[in-house]
């Protein structure tokens, strides 16, 4: 079995020239439980992928803060800008100690065929 790590760098090398991949400061780790792409048409990459077999998620569409559940803090749409703006470009890959190579590849090919 594959450590998520080792899948995350995996997609960060193949990937980092065509979309925002995520940026890990040389002093920190990161488990990946999740795997997040940051990229302008991700509705349509989604349905992408979907469309060749492969999974992916929408994880926090709305904002904390903009959730009905929150309401009774009172912020608003502008008031957390850069979380707002990630939250309608994120897309969470397949990322799981039980991905192959094989199969890893084959959603870094769809992703990258995608964004020609």
């Amino acid at each position: 079995m594959r450590q998520s790590k080792e899948i995350a760098m995996n997609y960060t090398k193949d990937l980092n020239f065509f979309v925002k991949v995520p940026e890990i400061p040389k002093h920190n780790e990161h488990v990946f439980h999740q795997y997040c792409i940051e990229l302008d048409n991700r509705e349509d990459l989604k349905i992408t992928l979907e469309n060749n077999g492969i999974e992916s998620a929408i994880y926090y569409p709305i904002p904390l803060h903009l959730q009905t559940s929150l309401h009774y803090l009172n912020y608003k749409t502008g008031d957390f800008p850069i979380t707002e703006h990630v939250s309608q470009k994120i897309l969470a890959l397949p990322i799981s100690p039980m991905l192959s190579n094989k199969d890893q590849n084959y959603i870094i090919k769809t992703i990258r065929a995608f964004l020609k």
